[in-house]
């Protein structure tokens, strides 16, 4: 009688801190660009397309985004301020709508076709994915570094099999020629291969840490050639926000916004429950991790920073229910087995 007392009693006071992280959520959460815009002779999005269209006339590319950078009077310093070339280049040959609209879809098919849960859970899945990346469809966003960064950060994420990791490594290559904060889904992933010594996946993820650092390098020092000490300076980026800033990420760009507050905020955070009862455990480590390191690092106006864990990440919420029932049934079963292969349970 005492284990079931004791039982209960965890249960209820784990459901109350849900529920106060829930109040919370529906307290705070409200999207980043609902608090105000800072006038900019150009937006971030007009200055990536800019930069494009004059690496596409001939103009060689640090010339060209240190050249509008000046213009539009956005930083130069530190040379992290300019963005990797590799989109720009990529967008000389392909038109960047199509490609994202492409990468979402293939999302939603990958989902729908590995994410562990029954054909009703996948099929939410798919529709949330849809949900978490509808600015896909953005042509003005095509140009943006974080969307096309977190489109294929998830397509590593539900491609995991450690019979054949090699697609993950793939996308993570690619995401990470893109947008230098994919590191950290590349490290994450490096770590566990280097914990579960599986050391050919550990020698991959080792190459790409190095050739990141010496592409790093030589990208800085593309950048300090062509700058000086009188372009402007960053505002910095340890800015300390808290938990609130991966809840408004996360609002700010998804069709949850759409919603009431004390709706939109709580569904923002609850596909970490989602996560938490999938037996394998890479989804909630590498959303964990980056809502944490959003936390202590980024500006408001970095919102965008968010794309990095979607479209996958809402789809988490298509688990909530087996969990909060697997919960309270005291049945802690995981779902689907090693590398999110699709499952055989059902709630």
């Amino acid at each position: 009688m005492g284990d079931l007392r004791l039982g209960f009693t965890r249960k209820l006071l784990t459901t109350l801190v849900v529920l106060l992280a829930l109040a919370w959520a529906g307290a705070t959460g409200a999207p980043i660009e609902r608090t105000g815009k800072v006038d900019v002779p150009v937006t971030d999005l007009e200055l990536y397309q800019q930069i494009s269209e004059s690496v596409r006339s001939g103009e060689g590319y640090y010339e060209a985004a240190i050249r509008h950078q000046r213009q539009a009077e956005f930083p130069l310093q530190p040379a992290s301020t300019v963005r990797m070339p590799t989109l720009a280049y990529l967008t000389t040959l392909v038109p960047p709508h199509y490609v994202t609209v492409l990468l979402l879809f293939a999302n939603i098919l990958a989902w729908v076709g590995r994410m562990p849960g029954t054909p009703a859970e996948r099929a939410v899945a798919g529709v949330l994915l849809a949900v978490g990346g509808f600015l896909a469809f953005d042509q003005s966003m095509a140009y943006l570094h974080d969307l096309w960064a977190g489109l294929l950060l998830s397509l590593a994420l539900v491609s995991y099999s450690e019979e054949r990791w090699w697609p993950t490594w793939l996308f993570a290559a690619l995401a990470l020629a893109i947008r230098e904060h994919a590191i950290v889904f590349a490290a994450l992933f490096g770590a566990l291969s280097l914990y579960r010594q599986r050391w050919p996946e550990t020698i991959a993820w080792t190459i790409l840490g190095a050739a990141f650092l010496a592409g790093t390098v030589a990208h800085y020092h593309a950048v300090a050639q062509l700058t000086t000490d009188t372009d402007k300076a960053s505002d910095g980026w340890l800015w300390l926000l808290g938990p609130k800033a991966f809840l408004n990420d996360i609002l700010a760009l998804t069709l949850l916004r759409l919603l009431p507050n004390w709706v939109s905020g709580p569904l923002a955070i609850l596909p970490f429950l989602g996560w938490a009862i999938l037996s394998d455990k890479r989804p909630l480590i590498v959303f964990t991790t980056f809502a944490i390191l959003f936390c202590f690092v980024g500006r408001e106006d970095n919102f965008y920073w968010g794309f990095l864990v979607l479209p996958a990440y809402l789809a988490g919420l298509a688990l909530v229910p087996r969990a909060i029932i697997q919960f309270w049934k005291g049945k802690p079963q995981m779902v689907g087995a090693d590398g999110l292969e699709p499952p055989t349970l059902s709630v």
